[in-house]
């Protein structure tokens, strides 16, 4: 550590905070974090589904009831606790959030065979959970294969639905599912703000996998207009239409509405795909509706979203963003810490106490992710073990 050359050698290659991985607030940990999920997908290939599950406390009445008892000793049935004010409700979530944080276990069923979990946490910070699933037997997608899609297909249909007029549970617990624009949803496009999730989606007569066009299928002029004015005319009617959440039109209707036939809407569509992606079938009704899993749904009774993962690469960066996107910003804070550090002619002790307060005083920390980390409460579960063995040469090793 006295060699110079050695110390910019490890901060050149951003390895002079790996000492810092066991700090759960730090890039480093989430450093570790990464490559252990980048070794499960190269080990156990594509996962299935990447499924993303939200807090809603004020609407889980079990919660609510727990609550009253531990802090006002008092016990009042599930009917009483929803009919608690709003106010009420987060005044008691906000008093104790111990009791708040959902654990984290285990995700049982039938066919699963291997699990990523990622925790991370909300602006209003409750908790948020993304995982990924390796089912047993799922199928694999090959757009080569006409067999691989149509089983694909049948799969999702199965697992992943947007029905608005579900029997299964009630009007209220579909209006989670449905999407209501926010500033965070919202980013400054060229011809003004679009969502970010690209919502309303569009209305499908079926599901289906669509790819974009190929190099060798090549449009004139005129048909790319004619493409860009049809599917601009479909937005601005998608964005009337999804205001309206009691519209009874069908997708044929839909089409008919907005002059267009299948083969044109199907095209319009896949002139903007850069890769494969699923289209759920969806009626215009449906179009703010994000997708779900009846099961889960009814037993999480909150916000999610499903996905059946068709790209390997795409998930595997998407997966890398939400592993880093707590901590954005923390490496730019600790290199400038560490430029500071070197004007001067401060210990090593110093220097660690400066980059540690640093870490300590930059990150903004709900009370909910301060109970998890003062429980040790896991940020994330594999459902692997990992072991990291060091190749590099003796010398340049760091323990």
């Amino acid at each position: 550590m006295l060699n110079r050359d050695y110390v910019n050698g490890l901060i050149h290659a951003d390895d002079a905070f790996t000492f810092l991985r066991c700090d759960r607030s730090s890039p480093a940990f989430w450093e570790m974090k990464k490559k252990e999920l980048l070794v499960m997908f190269r080990q156990l290939g594509c996962p299935t589904i990447f499924l993303t599950l939200s807090a809603a406390e004020t609407k889980w009445s079990e919660l609510i009831v727990i609550l009253t008892q531990v802090l006002e000793n008092k016990v009042i049935t599930l009917e009483e606790a929803e009919n608690l004010s709003y106010e009420k409700k987060c005044d008691l979530i906000r008093k104790d959030p111990v009791t708040c944080v959902p654990p984290c276990g285990q995700f049982e069923g039938n066919g699963l065979e291997d699990k990523y979990i990622r925790v991370e946490f909300q602006f209003r910070g409750s908790p948020h959970i993304h995982v990924f699933i390796w089912l047993k037997n799922a199928p694999k997608y090959d757009k080569n294969n006409p067999k691989s899609i149509e089983q694909c297909i049948e799969f999702i249909d199965k697992l992943i639905s947007v029905n608005a007029k579900s029997t299964e549970f009630s009007e209220e617990l579909i209006n989670v599912q449905r999407h209501k624009h926010s500033h965070t949803c919202k980013k400054h496009v060229k011809n003004g703000i679009k969502c970010r999730f690209d919502i309303p989606y569009f209305p499908m007569r079926k599901t289906m996998i669509l790819e974009p066009f190929s190099d060798d299928e090549k449009f004139t002029k005129k048909e790319r207009e004619e493409i860009s004015k049809n599917r601009q005319n479909v937005i601005e009617e998608l964005g009337k239409i999804s205001k309206d959440t009691d519209n009874s039109l069908t997708f044929e209707e839909f089409l008919e509405h907005v002059n267009i036939n299948e083969g044109e809407y199907i095209k319009m569509i896949r002139s903007k795909l850069k890769k494969a992606k699923v289209f759920l079938k969806r009626a215009p009704n449906e179009i703010r509706i994000n997708a779900y899993n009846s099961m889960i749904m009814s037993l999480h009774r909150a916000n999610m979203d499903i996905q059946f993962i068709l790209d390997p690469y795409s998930c595997l960066m998407y997966c890398v963003d939400y592993i880093n996107k707590s901590e954005n910003g923390m490496s730019e804070l600790l290199r400038e810490a560490l430029n500071e550090l070197k004007k001067g002619n401060s210990t090593v002790k110093e220097r660690l106490r400066v980059i540690a307060n640093k870490i300590l005083n930059s990150s903004e920390i709900s009370a909910q992710e301060a109970v998890y980390h003062i429980l040790s409460i896991p940020l994330s579960i594999s459902s692997r073990s990992t072991v990291f063995i060091n190749t590099n040469r003796p010398e340049n090793r760091i323990s």
